[in-house]
């Protein structure tokens, strides 16, 4: 039963990138953060798109200038991907 799951998973990716195109089914794996600051309390700074929690702190760090050190990235909980099906079919 493990073993059809696993490999079912497995085909999806490529056929989704021979589908859509490798560089559309990249960019839909993008996800909101939201940035914070450490600070005695954490103060939110506003949001980011990126893949990872790494990626998304090294935007923020970017985009707000402040240290990658102080900063913190939290996953919104209902984040739409930044390409809807729609567009990707374009």
């Amino acid at each position: 039963m493990w073993g059809c799951a696993l490999s079912t998973v497995a085909l999806t990716a490529p056929a989704a990138m021979a589908a859509t195109g490798f560089a559309v089914w990249a960019t839909m794996k993008l996800v909101r953060w939201s940035i914070l600051i450490l600070r005695a309390k954490a103060v939110w700074l506003g949001d980011v798109e990126a893949t990872s929690e790494a990626e998304a702190i090294a935007k923020g760090a970017e985009e707000f200038k402040q240290l990658k050190e102080r900063l913190m990235a939290v996953r919104r909980a209902n984040s739409p991907p930044s390409l809807s099906h729609q567009d990707a079919a374009q």
